[in-house]
């Protein structure tokens, strides 16, 4: 388990205008590459979050003796890099002065080779690398440009991302639409008989029900515990508020316990809109499906729940 101070909420980036996305080239167009979960320290007496962030194992020719990480975020429209961790690479790399983007970018994806083209260098707090220690470094965020046009299936029982270029024959069924707006993943639900679309966020991974704070109200358990804790949105700290619900949701044809119903506090006056014009449901993180397979197809455009 890695501890991890890069946990990127995707509310930051709900109300921004798109801009260009990355274009990518895979040798071989299909691979797998293993899931490192990083968790996050929470105020004593509450547990640390163990899967707080989706993180990717990546290798970059020519740094050697220090372990790179990815976050997989599917709550964030492009793929960037970190700038002071880009700034330390490319002085290392030789590769001039960093820019605003990065015109070509080759690293290794478990078994895939990933060629990326236009790679945006974010402007982000945080430490620059250090060289000293194996310890590893989160070095930017892989976003939803990457697996357009891609079947990605996320298993979370084995610890597996595998990219393809079409479908598993043997799964062939159970596979149902969704929308992918501003380069966002809009997955039907059904919750409480009603038809919906909830927002599904792997960069919101700790979380299985994300929401409004009318609804959280709702649907928390009457007299049950409520806990609260700081956690980072990008470069802003926000509160999380969390308590058990009864509640089941339905997405895939499977249906869920959500166990637990979440709200952040602290979101500007965009952000809450943005997530609020989601659906009734608003949210769903990573902890939903720990014990499941999700296929998105996006091809297709259809996804499916194993």
């Amino acid at each position: 388990m890695i501890t991890s101070r890069i946990f990127a909420l995707a509310f930051a980036s709900l109300s921004m205008p798109l801009s260009l996305a990355a274009t990518f080239t895979l040798r071989p167009a299909e691979g797998d590459v293993k899931i490192e979960w990083g968790s996050m320290p929470r105020p004593a007496p509450l547990p640390p979050l163990k899967h707080a962030a989706m993180l990717l194992p990546v290798s970059v020719e020519g740094i050697q003796g220090k372990p790179l990480l990815m976050q997989f975020d599917l709550g964030h429209t492009k793929t960037v890099l970190y700038s002071k961790k880009w700034a330390d690479m490319a002085r290392r790399l030789g590769a001039g002065t960093p820019e605003a983007s990065v015109p070509m970018f080759t690293f290794t994806l478990g078994s895939v080779t990933v060629t990326a083209r236009d790679v945006e260098v974010m402007q982000r707090e945080g430490a620059p690398i250090n060289w000293d220690n194996d310890s590893p470094e989160v070095i930017g965020t892989i976003g939803t440009d990457f697996i357009d046009g891609k079947v990605v299936t996320l298993d979370f029982k084995r610890g597996r991302v595998a990219l393809a270029t079409a479908r598993d024959p043997a799964r062939t069924t159970g596979f149902q639409p969704f929308k992918f707006e501003g380069r966002r993943l809009l997955l039907p639900a059904e919750f409480e008989g009603k038809k919906l679309e909830v927002m599904y966020d792997s960069g919101s991974s700790a979380f299985a029900w994300l929401t409004s704070e009318k609804e959280f109200a709702r649907l928390a358990t009457p007299g049950a515990q409520v806990q609260s804790y700081p956690v980072r949105s990008w470069d802003k700290m926000v509160t999380a508020v969390t308590a058990p619900t009864a509640a089941t949701v339905t997405i895939g044809g499977t249906t869920f316990p959500i166990g637990e119903v979440s709200r952040i506090d602290g979101m500007g006056f965009m952000q809450r809109m943005s997530v609020s014009m989601l659906g009734a449901g608003g949210m769903v993180g990573n902890k939903l499906f720990l014990d499941r397979t999700l296929v998105i197809d996006m091809t297709n455009r259809e996804f499916a729940v194993f």
